[in-house]
């Protein structure tokens, strides 16, 4: 689990410094950060994607979207975005969770791992995705 590819997809440079640094702590090691939506769209396959909903390029909802349409592997939002249709369209664009920030991210950690865990068992060959 712990070479798992994740993509982290946050436009706050000190959010998108923190949560690699709590992912490094648990042992993750292969992160790539971006920081727009065009960013995002130029990377290759991951095995878990953290996105912003707000970007200053478009929408995470975008973004998830496009990983929809190619791959099942597990998608977050993390956003400010709090309302509960905010959420829905989180939800309707391909997501897996909705975190809202301010967040805990002891919390974030153990929901990736449970995400990642559950995937890797659905998919034990991984194929390249595209995204």
């Amino acid at each position: 689990m712990l070479e798992t590819k994740i993509l982290v997809v946050e436009d706050e440079a000190a959010i998108a410094d923190m949560i690699e640094i709590i992912l490094r702590k648990e042992g993750f090691t292969n992160i790539t950060i971006c920081h727009s939506v065009a960013c995002a769209l130029k990377k290759g396959d991951f095995d878990f994607y953290l996105l912003d909903v707000m970007l200053p390029d478009g929408t995470g909802l975008d973004i998830a979207k496009t990983i929809r349409e190619k791959s099942d592997a597990p998608i977050f939002f993390l956003t400010a975005k709090v309302s509960d249709a905010d959420k829905l369209k989180g939800f309707m664009s391909g997501a897996d969770d909705y975190i809202t920030k301010p967040f805990n991210p002891l919390e974030l950690v153990a929901r990736v791992k449970v995400h990642l865990s559950r995937y890797q068992k659905q998919v034990p060959t991984k194929k390249s995705l595209r995204i």
